[in-house]
C-alpha cells in the first residue's frame, strides 16, 4: 500500500467502526509534507517491513478490543499500544472455534496463499511442507509471519514429525506459546463441523492442482 491507500483504508475502516459516512479521499497533492501524511509514510515503512499484517485489520483492532465509543487519531497507529492491541487481538481470534467466521475467513486465506506459492515457485504442496526458509521447514516459517492458519498448519502432511524435529528454542521461536496447545488445537479442529472438512477439502485440491502441474512440467523438460 502506498500513503494514499494507507490514508484512505484508515479514513474508511475508522469511519465504518465508529458507524459514520465516509468519502475516500482523491486529491493528495502536498499529502506527504502534512502531519497526517508524515504519519501514513511511516506507517507505509512499517507495513512494508511487516507485510503480514493487514492495514484494514490493524486500524481496525482497537475499535474491536475497546467497544466503546473511543475513536483512535492516526497517530495512535504509531505507538507501541497500537502495535500490542492488534497482538492482542489476534491472540484472541486465534482462540476462537475454528468454525467462527474469522477462523473460516483465515483457514480460506492460508490455503489461498499456500496454493499461490507452489504455483508460483512451480512445486508441489509436499515440496512446499519439506521445503526450508534458512534451515526450518517453510510452513514454521509463514506461521511465525502470520501466513498460515493454526489449523491450516497442523493438516499439513509431515507436521508432527518436523514439528518433533524442533529443538524447544526453535519451537517457542516459531510458534511462541502455540506450541504447548497443539493438542488442544487438533482436538478443536477434529470436533470443527465446517473447518476441518474446508481444509481437507482445500488440501486436496492443491495437492491434486500442484501434482498434476509438476508431471506437465516434467514432461516438457
Amino acid at each position: 500500500m502506498n500513503v494514499p491507500e494507507i490514508y484512505n483504508a484508515y479514513l474508511g475502516t475508522s469511519r465504518r467502526a465508529m458507524n459514520q459516512p465516509w468519502k475516500a479521499r482523491k486529491n493528495f497533492d502536498g499529502f506527504e509534507k502534512t502531519p497526517d501524511g508524515i504519519i501514513c509514510r511511516k506507517l507505509e515503512l512499517f507495513f512494508k517491513k511487516f507485510p503480514q499484517i493487514s492495514p484494514y485489520e490493524f486500524f481496525k483492532a482497537p475499535y474491536e478490543v475497546y467497544k466503546d465509543d473511543s475513536t483512535f487519531p492516526l497517530n495512535f497507529y504509531t505507538t507501541q499500544k497500537a502495535i500490542a492491541v492488534y497482538t492482542a487481538l489476534q491472540k484472541q481470534k486465534q482462540e476462537e472455534s475454528p468454525d467462527t467466521e474469522n477462523q473460516i475467513k483465515s483457514i480460506k486465506e492460508s490455503l489461498k496463499y499456500i496454493a499461490s506459492y507452489c504455483i508460483e515457485k512451480g512445486i508441489t504442496l509436499e515440496q512446499y511442507c519439506k521445503g526450508n526458509s534458512s534451515y526450518v521447514q517453510k510452513p514454521f516459517v509463514d506461521f511465525a509471519e502470520k501466513r498460515l492458519n493454526i489449523y491450516v498448519l497442523i493438516k499439513l502432511p509431515f507436521f508432527d514429525t518436523q514439528l518433533n524435529s524442533l529443538n524447544l528454542q526453535d519451537k517457542e521461536l516459531y510458534l511462541k506459546e502455540t506450541f504447548n496447545s497443539i493438542a488442544k488445537y487438533k482436538m478443536r479442529l477434529n470436533t470443527s463441523s465446517r473447518a476441518k472438512s474446508l481444509i481437507d477439502e482445500g488440501l486436496r485440491i492443491i495437492s491434486n492442482t500442484t501434482n498434476t502441474i509438476d508431471k506437465t512440467k516434467t514432461k516438457l523438460q
